[in-house]
């Protein structure tokens, strides 16, 4: 059996998805162990996995959180199309390309095979492979706005944009491809890498060229036995009234606790005229629940443990994470979208397209004009009929196991 190493980017929401895969592999005999900077540690050691900290000496832990806090800061040009790559990537990648911090774990662990999100992982895969000759597997939390070769296009004017990453990569280059001659020679590797993105095919938006060369759509890899308990006060539950779920997902500090605040008010304020609703709210930490108009019945955390309150939700409202989405049509909970960035207005599309939801814009947003659009959702039967024929293809692809499958199949060569 192989040892695995998933290597993770900082994102709370491209972590979850791997969880399921993790564990199936790991029933299936392979060793699992994830690397990743030491922000990250909670969150994984919390699901049973081993981790192990990289880089601390460059992010010690606190790093990611104090750049949340910090939002405004200024952005080098992305390689996902849909994010970009800011001060903290840039240094990451600089680091790894030095493997500083990087090549004692991984000569500990004597990997076969490193999974990594394509969310700076373009690059990241592109100097693990240069540094460790294994073979690298794409898994990707979000539908992609551009096509792989694309992406390698844009890779490509980004390492002459980073100030951190690029000397030490090409100092790798030199090392490892000499005979390279131009950038395209090394970074072309790329598109022969598997890519595993994470969502049944039927969510995608229509497009040319959508069947790519080692490209695969597998399961939405929705963790049912994520349930942490968190402290909610299940006992305040209204089994008499409809639950209406909000959150803006862990990265509402994209938009700035201004907004956010603004918003969550408005929602709160609906709430309390449209009393068949029993507000169940999430406030992804920037905001303090007791600053929130809440009307009787409501109930307002950090957070909320999300896949069991969609259990027993008849709504969302989202800001259009693919893996919210997922976990709301997983459930065949219909969607109200108000999204703030990155890939989440591509999202709201997808939302609006198959049928499952509605979308607004989140700074024009009133207490009228969320319930109207939330009361519109409930009201007309289509958005719940399609949610639950698309929520039963995404469960049907789930008992597929064509993740583990290909990861294997690339183990075998």
């Amino acid at each position: 059996m192989a040892r695995i190493v998933f290597a993770l980017d900082h994102e709370e929401g491209h972590c979850f998805p791997t969880f399921k895969l993790a564990r199936q592999l790991e029933q299936r005999g392979h060793t699992v162990t994830y690397l990743g900077l030491p922000d990250t540690g909670a969150l994984v050691r919390r699901q049973g996995f081993s981790f192990v900290p990289i880089l601390e000496r460059f992010f010690p832990e606190g790093t990611v959180e104090q750049r949340k806090r910090a939002p405004q800061e200024k952005a080098a040009p992305s390689t996902a199309g849909n994010g970009k790559l800011g001060e903290l990537e840039d240094r990451y990648l600089g680091a790894l390309a030095r493997g500083e911090g990087l090549d004692g774990p991984v000569a500990e662990i004597q990997p076969d095979l490193f999974v990594l999100s394509w969310f700076v992982g373009g690059l990241a895969g592109l100097i693990l492979h240069l540094r460790f000759a294994l073979p690298i597997v794409f898994l990707t939390p979000y539908f992609r706005p551009e096509n792989r070769r694309q992406q390698v296009d844009q890779l490509e004017g980004a390492v002459l944009e980073l100030r951190w990453a690029t000397p030490p990569l090409f100092e790798l280059i030199r090392r490892k491809a000499p005979a390279a001659r131009r950038l395209r020679e090394v970074t072309g590797s790329l598109l022969s890498m598997p890519e595993l993105i994470q969502c049944p095919r039927e969510l995608e938006l229509p497009r040319e060229g959508a069947d790519e060369p080692n490209v695969h759509y597998i399961e939405a890899s929705v963790d049912l036995s994520r349930r942490p308990d968190q402290g909610f006060p299940w006992n305040r539950l209204e089994p008499g009234r409809k639950l209406l779920y909000v959150s803006l997902g862990s990265q509402s500090f994209l938009a700035g606790k201004k907004a956010v605040e603004e918003f969550l008010g408005a929602v709160a304020q609906g709430a309390g005229r449209h009393p068949q609703w029993q507000l169940v709210l999430s406030t992804g930490g920037q905001v303090d629940p007791a600053e929130l108009p809440l009307p009787a019945g409501a109930i307002a955390c950090p957070w909320v443990p999300q896949i069991s309150i969609l259990e027993r939700a008849a709504l969302m409202v989202t800001h259009g994470g693919l893996g919210t989405i997922k976990e709301c049509i997983f459930h065949d909970v219909p969607m109200v979208v108000f999204p703030i960035g990155r890939d989440q207005p591509d999202n709201a599309k997808r939302v609006v397209h198959h049928g499952i939801g509605l979308s607004g814009d989140l700074k024009e947003a009133t207490p009228e004009s969320i319930f109207e659009m939330i009361n519109a959702v409930d009201r007309e039967p289509s958005f719940r009929d399609n949610v639950a024929r698309m929520g039963r293809r995404f469960r049907e692809v789930e008992g597929s196991g064509i993740g583990v499958q290909l990861i294997e199949a690339v183990l075998r060569g």
